[in-house]
């Protein structure tokens, strides 16, 4: 519901995901065969758990303000879409009992795959579970018929699919072709720490480990990260872009740009400067101290500003900040203030380099 309402918001999309979670723990706490059409009469028998209106006051504060926008009633267009879905549900309950002259297309089509509103969350899982419960036996085939469905949303569809197959048969089944792609071995280390009975420590296993094999690790602000090799392109008439490659603890591949003009001298790619951080892109010249009406209100929230500190002691911080030559710590005692505040400052001023000033 959280990673809903931060990049969605309607209630096709909530109840798309919570029906992927309750068709994802159904499969997960299956010890027995599948039955053919079994998938589709669990999350109908479960309507009442993911078709429910969340009660949570995270999403009560979001719903109070969403509402302020809106052009519909979100709880009459929720429980219009739930039915919707049943509806639905119950169409793909009948199509699978015609087996061996069930036409993948047609059904797709009458889910909405192919419509305008193909990349909604409820026509994705929808989808998802149609294929799922016919290629049980064979998965693979499960996820390449919405991958190549074009017209439909086909990444979505066919992931949304792939979550729930490898639910059901784990992942021995993977085609060799396809362990190929780019950081294979992180992505199954992911599902093995979300698989995981203690999420917590075995996420701490997993960094611990990687970090007695590579020393280089760079704190940045999505976590550590290790520099992997640096090449340039041409970028027309007027400069070249650096690609650094990047590589994160658990195994995710990460590549940052930055267009370098002609006119400056390039830098050697192993050099300190350019493999110090992912945020290595900007000169001093470059930084800035940006403020928005959120910004403000964290920094007048800060204790601090209810003693006697004055702006020009505010300016000189963010000035030694820009400069980038001392620590939170070092100025924390320079200017008499508490070095959580200093931090708090310095989380406003962009491109800095060193993570302990942030």
């Amino acid at each position: 519901m959280k990673d809903t309402l931060i990049t969605h918001g309607h209630p096709r999309a909530f109840l798309g995901a919570a029906c992927y979670a309750y068709a994802l723990e159904y499969l997960l706490r299956k010890e027995t065969v599948l039955e053919y059409g079994e998938l589709v009469a669990a999350v109908i028998d479960g309507q009442n758990v993911w078709g429910a209106v969340p009660d949570s006051d995270i999403f009560e504060k979001w719903l109070n303000i969403a509402r302020q926008n809106l052009e519909y009633d979100f709880l009459t267009e929720w429980k219009n879409v739930c039915a919707r879905m049943i509806k639905q549900l119950e169409f793909i309950g009948i199509s699978l009992k015609k087996g061996l002259i069930l036409d993948d297309t047609k059904v797709l089509t009458e889910l909405e795959c192919f419509d305008k509103s193909n990349g909604a969350g409820d026509v994705a899982i929808l989808a998802a579970i149609y294929l799922t419960s016919r290629y049980a036996n064979n998965p693979s085939l499960g996820i390449k018929i919405p991958a190549f469905s074009f017209g439909a949303d086909t990444d979505t569809i066919a992931s949304i699919t792939g979550g729930l197959l490898g639910m059901l048969s784990g992942t021995d089944w993977i085609p060799t072709e396809w362990r190929k792609v780019q950081d294979y071995n992180c992505l199954i280390q992911m599902t093995e720490l979300l698989m995981a009975d203690n999420k917590k420590e075995a996420t701490k296993k997993e960094v611990a480990e990687a970090k007695t094999q590579n020393s280089q690790w760079n704190a940045t602000p999505i976590g550590k990260m290790r520099f992997i090799e640096s090449s340039s392109v041409p970028n027309g008439k007027k400069g070249i872009v650096i690609i650094n490659k990047w590589q994160t603890i658990l195994g995710q591949t990460i590549y940052t740009k930055t267009f370098q003009p002609k006119n400056i001298p390039t830098q050697s790619h192993q050099s300190k400067e350019m493999v110090s951080t992912p945020q290595q892109v900007m000169t001093k010249e470059s930084k800035k101290f940006v403020l928005n009406s959120m910004y403000i209100s964290e920094l007048l929230g800060n204790p601090e500003f209810k003693t006697n500190i004055t702006i020009g002691k505010v300016l000189k911080i963010i000035e030694d900040l820009i400069d980038g030559k001392e620590t939170s710590k070092n100025l924390s005692k320079k200017y008499k203030v508490d070095q959580l505040f200093v931090e708090q400052i310095g989380k406003y001023v962009t491109g800095l380099k060193d993570s302990n000033r942030i």
